[in-house]
């Protein structure tokens, strides 16, 4: 009868909802983080020749061309990672990485709207071509299109006659 006993035991569930997702999951499994964000940012921001060439520009403004002055005006480099001036710092996040940036905002976020989303990615991050990418993203999400709701005015209730218990009760001219 000892399994007994433990159905008897009172339950306190006001601990778990004192607790964050990330501290639950730490206590319950054994997660391994090969790399943090910023790390992984600055690993594929070396591998991309765009922003490898922004922040050659960055490092060696003497050698740097009139012309590009402008295109570098608006970043800044920190510990060897690019930084994008926007409301504040954000990552700038190379070509490769958009993708999952959008999904952890968007689909693990709980699918909020363009706006609503780009302000939760803009928060941290930053990458070219941001609302028009987040906007087809979410455009091409099958549920976030079905269940959004129609803007402007919408049509009203009519107010039809109920119809008669037999035919030609009611006739309409």
């Amino acid at each position: 009868m000892a399994h007994v006993d433990g159905l008897r035991q009172a339950v306190d569930d006001t601990t778990a909802y004192d607790k964050s997702v990330e501290s639950q999951l730490a206590e319950r499994l054994e997660i391994f983080t090969a790399l943090s964000t910023v790390d992984s940012v600055r690993f594929m921001q070396q591998t991309d020749d765009q922003t490898r060439k922004i922040i050659r520009h960055l490092k060696s403004p003497n050698e740097r061309p009139r012309d590009e002055e402008a295109e570098v005006n608006n970043y800044e480099l920190h510990d060897g990672i690019l930084y994008w001036n926007y409301r504040g710092q954000a990552l700038l996040m190379p070509k490769s990485m958009p993708k999952g940036v959008v999904m952890s905002a968007h689909d693990y976020g709980g699918h909020f709207s363009v706006d609503r989303t780009l302000a939760l990615i803009t928060r941290d991050h930053w990458f070219l071509c941001i609302r028009r990418y987040v906007s087809q993203h979410i455009k091409m999400w099958l549920d976030c299109f079905t269940h959004q709701r129609p803007a402007g005015k919408q049509a009203g209730l009519l107010h039809s006659k109920p119809p008669g218990r037999r035919p030609f009760q009611i006739v309409y001219t």
